[in-house]
């Protein structure tokens, strides 16, 4: 038996601020979808800024009641259909994100007389906790990528060892159905030494993966503020 055939609009469609702004994450589909709210108090402000009216959430709603179906396309960013000679993908899942702001603390010092058997260099012990980092999700494999895109130095200058390092860690984990190993190799306690560094302290670490010790230097004492 030939498939039945049914005639109907099909609507392309493009949306902006899906990524979190100002105005939220998924900024664009959930205004089309009228769910978001303009008279929260204050949110008005934030949206003229981006030159948007009242009236404008009113009409950009679509009438989702009789929307048969909803396809979401997104061109993708890295390289991983490209590598497999692939034209297209269908996204199993997204992925958690975890973000880690941490200071490693070292001991200030003349870099021209300190010698090296003296030293306690924060960036040294921050470039270690970087590199394990970077190694465990590499263990781990595709379903995991660890990234460390800035870092800051305290006091900054030329010709003194760093007395402080901040990296700031940015994990993204997928966590199939029922796969529990991320979360558990991210809370396993690990210990990688970071050379000469005092203490390290952990800011804003809402989940364990440095707090329980994990690329904690061998000598370091823990501080959670």
């Amino acid at each position: 038996a030939r498939p039945a055939e049914k005639r109907v609009n099909v609507h392309i469609l493009a949306t902006n601020g899906e990524e979190g702004n100002d105005l939220g994450g998924t900024f664009g589909s959930r205004a089309m979808a009228g769910l978001v709210d303009p008279d929260v108090p204050g949110y008005m402000e934030k949206a003229a800024a981006y030159g948007l009216k009242r009236e404008d959430f009113d009409s950009v709603q679509l009438p989702m009641k009789d929307g048969l179906c909803y396809l979401e396309l997104h061109i993708e960013q890295g390289s991983t259909l490209d590598k497999a000679g692939e034209q297209i993908g269908i996204v199993t899942g997204i992925v958690g994100l975890q973000r880690y702001g941490i200071t490693v603390s070292g001991e200030s010092n003349h870099a021209g007389t300190t010698m090296m058997e003296y030293r306690k260099d924060a960036l040294v012990g921050a470039a270690k906790l970087i590199a394990g980092f970077d190694r465990m999700a590499r263990e781990y494999g595709n379903s995991m990528v660890a990234t460390v895109g800035t870092i800051s130095v305290f006091p900054g200058a030329v010709s003194v060892i760093p007395e402080q390092a901040g990296p700031l860690c940015r994990g993204r984990c997928y966590h199939g159905p029922g796969d529990s190993r991320c979360g558990n190799k991210v809370s396993a306690d690990r210990k990688e030494s970071a050379g000469p560094v005092r203490r390290a302290d952990w800011k804003n670490a809402g989940r364990p993966l440095l707090k329980r010790g994990i690329f904690l230097p061998e000598n370091a004492q823990r501080s959670d503020p």
